[in-house]
């Protein structure tokens, strides 16, 4: 189902909030990553991030999301008005010095640490590769689109920089140690009881290094979406 601007902001009562923004830039893991993947692998794809069911109820076939329909990401776009940033592997050179409306550069199984998700496929895109993507790209054909370089710097200002990672270091790290030591049985259960504890105990420090960050860069600001509490309340309360 399309969710139009005008629906989505008055389900979500935000008809009274002003929301301006030039662009949306994505960087991720497979929550954002909405075709990266499927473009890097191609019938390699040992992730399934291009087969059915997944985008069934997005157009009816695979988009490289891993959902049946939208990411977060794209209702933040529809919101705010905007297309839903591309992929930037599955763009041209021409569509990379033009569009001025974000680009996703998120990629299905990565991690902060470079060494995360290249069990899967030596191509997938960490963090790091996709900061580097994005100053090559972004930073360098966009730039001459504008007329000065205030109004390129005010330009990235006013843009969203979505950042969805750090579950996969957490994740694969504790998989990879665990799994070498128990049973099956033993581990399914330390596996819950332990990666809770520390999916809390980074969720508790995360808020507070952003606060620390945006009092260090001067005009930033730092929005945390704390989706494990979404989920857990789901699974509290799933009757809500």
């Amino acid at each position: 189902m399309n969710i139009n601007q005008k629906d989505l902001i008055k389900h979500l009562s935000l008809i009274d909030i002003k929301i301006a923004l030039p662009a949306i830039y994505v960087f991720g893991d497979s929550f954002v990553d909405n075709g990266n993947n499927k473009a890097i692998l191609g019938n390699k794809d040992t992730i399934g991030e291009g087969y059915l069911p997944l985008g069934i109820d997005f157009d009816g076939k695979p988009t490289g999301r891993v959902t049946n329909g939208r990411i977060g990401v794209d209702f933040i776009a529809t919101v705010a008005g905007l297309p839903y940033p591309p992929p930037i592997m599955g763009m041209s050179q021409i569509d990379r010095k033009r569009i001025q409306t974000g680009v996703n550069y998120a990629s299905g199984s990565s991690g902060l640490l470079p060494q995360n998700g290249h069990f899967l496929h030596k191509n997938v895109i960490n963090f790091f590769q996709q900061v580097d993507l994005f100053e090559n790209t972004t930073m360098e054909d966009l730039k001459s689109k504008f007329d000065s370089c205030k109004g390129f710097t005010q330009y990235l200002s006013k843009s969203l920089f979505f950042i969805h990672h750090a579950g996969n270091d957490l994740g694969l790290t504790f998989e990879a140690e665990m799994a070498k030591k128990y049973s099956i049985d033993k581990y399914a259960k330390l596996f819950i009881n332990e990666f809770s504890k520390q999916l809390k105990i980074y969720n508790d420090l995360l808020p507070s290094l952003l606060k620390n960050l945006q009092s260090t860069l001067s005009g930033s600001k730092f929005v945390l979406g704390d989706i494990y509490k979404v989920f857990q309340d789901v699974f509290e309360m799933p009757e809500s």
